[in-house]
């Protein structure tokens, strides 16, 4: 690891592998425990004998006599250059992102916020000229604009990492689960399939995120459709505080073994090549649930459909997004 022979290294002070740069705040801490006669763990810039530099963890214990004298130390090192090297290569490219999903978010919401205010100015047009059977198409863009302003936001937030720091707050899943229907409406309508939002509560969490996880599990079942008229349902079951939110579906369904390895990164179940798809939509399910404290699983069987459910903490939103209703869309309602 270090170049060095037996012969050169026994009998120096590991103090030489530093060689000139010894103003490191981990070779301070160190020789501090020394001094203390406790346990230390640091990581060292080190130097092979070559002059090159390695990154060294090393961890120092102190052995005593049967007095609770400190006789010798023990230590343990590991070149861990590579592990360093990758996790400043990701630092970079982390910053990277976050300059470069800055740039693409501000670029994408000034042409939304500008379709927004002319779809604003038609509808007032219309209603000056008192022609209203335009209007739910007008407001269905406004609402479309919103939405695709919020997933601009919580991309960069993705982007940047600070999903993983999100502050719980009251989130209408019926209000989202309706959202998620009229981004699917198209799809929904070419697999002729029946979608069925029953009663839903209200729980604590992230919209944003709680969205992609019903979206992707909505688009999953619509992908692995069976032989049979497509129906999903989505709902939940409340008790004690807590919500199950499940989505069934009457498609392909899973066998047993491949149960848990769905929700894992870029696996896709040779259920149907047809199926376009990268593999990412339910181990994003999983990350978000389990970012939420929550665990999210599925029951399936071949040929019977599946039934994915997680949970999470309800809250009364009444107050903030108005009261769950159920809600149905059918080939012949889209």
């Amino acid at each position: 690891m270090t170049g060095y022979s037996r012969e050169e290294a026994i009998g120096r002070n590991c103090r030489f592998l530093q060689g000139d740069d010894r103003d490191q705040p981990a070779r301070h801490e160190l020789a501090q425990a020394l001094r203390a006669g406790r346990s230390c763990r640091v990581l060292l810039r080190n130097y092979r004998r070559s002059g090159e530099l390695f990154w060294n963890d090393l961890h120092v214990s102190p052995l005593m006599d049967s007095d609770g004298t400190v006789t010798q130390f023990v230590g343990v090192q590991h070149d861990v250059t590579e592990r360093v090297r990758t996790r400043d290569l990701l630092a970079r490219s982390r910053e990277a992102l976050k300059g470069f999903s800055s740039v693409v978010a501000h670029d994408l919401l000034s042409p939304i916020a500008t379709q927004k205010s002319n779809m604003n100015i038609v509808r007032d047009f219309f209603i000056a000229n008192g022609e209203h059977e335009a209007l739910p198409f007008i407001d269905a863009a406004v609402r479309a604009c919103d939405r695709m302003s919020s997933l601009v936001v919580g991309m960069q937030r993705s982007a940047t990492g600070s999903e993983c720091e999100f502050q719980p707050v009251p989130v209408s899943l019926a209000s989202v689960a309706g959202e998620v229907l009229d981004d699917l409406r198209e799809p929904i309508r070419s697999a002729g399939a029946e979608v069925r939002i029953h009663s839903l509560p209200g729980v604590l969490g992230d919209a944003y995120q709680l969205r992609q996880v019903l979206q992707n599990l909505v688009e999953n079942a619509l992908k692995y459709r069976g032989a049979e008229p497509c129906r999903i349902e989505v709902g939940a079951d409340v008790q004690e505080g807590i919500a199950e939110i499940w989505v069934l579906d009457n498609g392909m369904g899973i066998p047993s073994d491949s149960l848990e390895s769905v929700f894992e990164v870029h696996v896709r179940l040779d259920r149907d090549r047809r199926a376009a798809g990268s593999g990412l939509g339910l181990a994003t399910c999983r990350r978000i649930v389990e970012r939420h404290g929550g665990r999210i699983h599925v029951e399936s069987a071949p040929g019977q459909g599946a039934r994915f459910s997680f949970s999470l903490p309800t809250h009364d939103c009444s107050e903030h997004h108005g009261v769950a209703s159920e809600r149905s869309e059918t080939p012949s309602s889209l």
